[in-house]
Protein backbone atom coordinates (compact mmCIF):
# COMPACT_ATOMS: atom_id res chain seq x y z
CA UNK A 1 0.00 0.00 0.00
CA UNK A 2 1.26 3.51 -0.99
CA UNK A 3 1.92 5.60 2.43
CA UNK A 4 -1.03 8.65 0.98
CA UNK A 5 -3.35 5.82 0.99
CA UNK A 6 -1.77 4.45 4.66
CA UNK A 7 -1.83 7.99 5.74
CA UNK A 8 -5.80 8.54 4.33
CA UNK A 9 -7.11 5.25 5.96
CA UNK A 10 -5.22 6.15 9.10
CA UNK A 11 -6.94 9.63 9.20
CA UNK A 12 -10.37 8.40 8.52
CA UNK A 13 -10.00 5.44 10.94
CA UNK A 14 -8.66 8.51 13.88
CA UNK A 15 -11.55 11.27 12.49
CA UNK A 16 -14.10 8.28 12.77
CA UNK A 17 -13.15 7.42 16.65
CA UNK A 18 -12.92 11.01 17.28
CA UNK A 19 -16.23 11.56 16.07
CA UNK A 20 -17.74 8.19 18.05
CA UNK A 21 -16.13 9.41 21.24
CA UNK A 22 -17.67 13.53 20.84
CA UNK A 23 -21.22 12.24 20.16
CA UNK A 24 -21.19 9.27 23.09
CA UNK A 25 -21.24 11.66 26.00
CA UNK A 26 -23.33 14.42 26.38
CA UNK A 27 -21.58 18.09 27.10
CA UNK A 28 -23.19 18.47 30.19
CA UNK A 29 -21.82 15.66 31.69
CA UNK A 30 -18.38 17.22 31.99
CA UNK A 31 -20.25 20.34 33.17
CA UNK A 32 -22.13 18.60 36.22
CA UNK A 33 -18.87 16.70 36.59
CA UNK A 34 -16.89 19.77 37.15
CA UNK A 35 -19.13 21.11 39.78
CA UNK A 36 -20.14 17.69 41.64
CA UNK A 37 -15.69 17.85 42.15
CA UNK A 38 -15.78 21.04 44.08
CA UNK A 39 -19.15 20.43 46.19
CA UNK A 40 -16.93 17.92 48.19
CA UNK A 41 -14.33 20.26 49.53
CA UNK A 42 -17.03 23.49 49.60
CA UNK A 43 -19.29 21.34 51.64
CA UNK A 44 -16.43 19.84 53.72
CA UNK A 45 -15.29 23.61 55.09
CA UNK A 46 -18.51 23.73 56.81
CA UNK A 47 -17.19 20.52 59.28
CA UNK A 48 -14.07 22.39 59.38
CA UNK A 49 -15.73 25.40 61.14
CA UNK A 50 -18.58 23.82 63.69
CA UNK A 51 -17.70 19.98 63.02
CA UNK A 52 -19.59 18.46 66.14
CA UNK A 53 -23.09 19.54 65.47
CA UNK A 54 -23.62 19.46 61.13
CA UNK A 55 -21.11 16.77 60.75
CA UNK A 56 -23.55 14.06 59.67
CA UNK A 57 -25.60 16.40 57.39
CA UNK A 58 -22.29 17.83 55.89
CA UNK A 59 -21.00 13.81 55.52
CA UNK A 60 -24.32 13.37 53.79
CA UNK A 61 -23.67 16.32 51.43
CA UNK A 62 -20.02 14.77 50.44
CA UNK A 63 -20.85 11.60 50.17
CA UNK A 64 -24.06 12.61 47.21
CA UNK A 65 -21.11 14.58 45.74
CA UNK A 66 -19.14 11.26 45.31
CA UNK A 67 -22.45 9.54 44.64
CA UNK A 68 -22.97 12.02 41.93
CA UNK A 69 -19.32 11.61 40.40
CA UNK A 70 -19.85 7.27 40.42
CA UNK A 71 -23.36 7.91 38.72
CA UNK A 72 -21.74 9.97 36.25
CA UNK A 73 -18.89 7.77 35.34
CA UNK A 74 -21.45 5.54 34.68
CA UNK A 75 -23.72 7.78 32.85
CA UNK A 76 -20.61 8.49 30.58
CA UNK A 77 -19.39 4.75 30.12
CA UNK A 78 -23.34 4.18 28.88
CA UNK A 79 -25.42 6.41 28.25
CA UNK A 80 -28.67 5.07 28.95
CA UNK A 81 -32.19 6.35 30.35
CA UNK A 82 -31.43 3.98 33.52
CA UNK A 83 -28.21 5.81 33.98
CA UNK A 84 -29.49 8.90 33.14
CA UNK A 85 -32.29 8.20 36.05
CA UNK A 86 -29.62 7.24 38.55
CA UNK A 87 -28.15 10.95 38.12
CA UNK A 88 -31.32 12.48 38.39
CA UNK A 89 -31.79 10.50 41.70
CA UNK A 90 -28.23 11.31 43.13
CA UNK A 91 -29.14 15.11 42.46
CA UNK A 92 -33.12 14.64 44.43
CA UNK A 93 -31.08 13.49 47.02
CA UNK A 94 -28.04 16.04 46.76
CA UNK A 95 -31.27 18.61 47.43
CA UNK A 96 -32.92 17.19 49.85
CA UNK A 97 -29.42 17.10 51.91
CA UNK A 98 -28.78 20.89 51.47
CA UNK A 99 -32.33 21.46 52.45
CA UNK A 100 -31.60 19.48 56.01
CA UNK A 101 -28.56 21.64 56.50
CA UNK A 102 -30.37 24.56 56.12
CA UNK A 103 -32.65 24.20 58.48
CA UNK A 104 -29.96 22.43 60.95
CA UNK A 105 -27.60 25.34 60.87
CA UNK A 106 -28.58 27.40 63.76
CA UNK A 107 -24.86 28.87 64.96
CA UNK A 108 -25.02 31.01 68.29
CA UNK A 109 -21.96 33.51 66.60
CA UNK A 110 -23.22 35.95 64.44
CA UNK A 111 -20.30 36.18 62.28
CA UNK A 112 -19.46 32.45 61.95
CA UNK A 113 -23.60 32.01 61.09
CA UNK A 114 -23.63 34.62 58.29
CA UNK A 115 -20.21 32.84 56.47
CA UNK A 116 -22.15 29.21 56.95
CA UNK A 117 -25.19 30.16 55.67
CA UNK A 118 -22.98 32.00 53.22
CA UNK A 119 -21.10 28.82 51.99
CA UNK A 120 -24.75 26.59 52.41
CA UNK A 121 -26.12 29.39 50.04
CA UNK A 122 -23.13 28.26 47.78
CA UNK A 123 -23.81 25.06 47.98
CA UNK A 124 -27.44 25.24 47.22
CA UNK A 125 -26.60 27.38 44.00
CA UNK A 126 -24.05 24.43 43.02
CA UNK A 127 -26.67 21.99 43.01
CA UNK A 128 -29.16 24.37 41.26
CA UNK A 129 -27.08 24.60 38.95
CA UNK A 130 -26.20 21.26 38.65
CA UNK A 131 -30.11 20.04 38.08
CA UNK A 132 -30.39 23.01 35.42
CA UNK A 133 -28.02 20.66 33.33
CA UNK A 134 -29.42 17.45 33.46
CA UNK A 135 -31.66 16.79 30.94
CA UNK A 136 -35.28 14.59 31.59
CA UNK A 137 -35.53 11.35 30.02
CA UNK A 138 -38.13 10.29 27.64
CA UNK A 139 -40.23 8.44 30.66
CA UNK A 140 -39.13 10.64 33.35
CA UNK A 141 -38.62 14.74 34.20
CA UNK A 142 -36.56 16.58 36.22
CA UNK A 143 -37.92 16.77 39.16
CA UNK A 144 -35.27 18.67 41.59
CA UNK A 145 -37.28 21.84 43.08
CA UNK A 146 -34.63 24.58 42.45
CA UNK A 147 -33.50 26.61 45.78
CA UNK A 148 -33.67 29.40 43.51
CA UNK A 149 -36.14 31.15 40.91
CA UNK A 150 -32.92 31.09 38.45
CA UNK A 151 -30.15 28.79 38.15
CA UNK A 152 -26.34 30.47 37.69
CA UNK A 153 -24.59 30.41 34.96
CA UNK A 154 -21.77 30.44 37.00
CA UNK A 155 -18.82 28.41 36.20
CA UNK A 156 -16.44 25.63 38.25
CA UNK A 157 -13.75 29.06 38.82
CA UNK A 158 -16.42 31.11 39.74
CA UNK A 159 -18.00 28.99 42.29
CA UNK A 160 -14.26 28.48 43.65
CA UNK A 161 -13.69 32.42 43.56
CA UNK A 162 -16.81 32.94 45.48
CA UNK A 163 -16.26 30.44 48.13
CA UNK A 164 -12.52 32.29 48.26
CA UNK A 165 -14.42 35.60 48.77
CA UNK A 166 -17.04 34.21 51.46
CA UNK A 167 -14.85 32.55 53.50
CA UNK A 168 -11.13 35.16 52.78
CA UNK A 169 -9.53 36.03 56.35
CA UNK A 170 -10.88 33.36 58.18
CA UNK A 171 -8.32 30.74 59.15
CA UNK A 172 -10.60 27.86 59.49
CA UNK A 173 -11.07 28.15 55.71
CA UNK A 174 -9.11 26.64 53.36
CA UNK A 175 -8.93 28.84 50.21
CA UNK A 176 -9.63 26.45 46.65
CA UNK A 177 -7.23 26.97 43.90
Amino acid sequence: MKPKVKKLIVTAILAATLGIMACGVPSWVSVVEGFAKIGVPIAGSIVDLVAPQLSPLVTLIENGFTALTNTLDTYKALPNETNLQAVQAAVTALNANIAQLENAAQIKNPATDAKIKGVVALISQLIDSIAAQVPATPTTKMTVKLNRATPSTMTVQDFKNKFNTLTAGDPRFHPMP
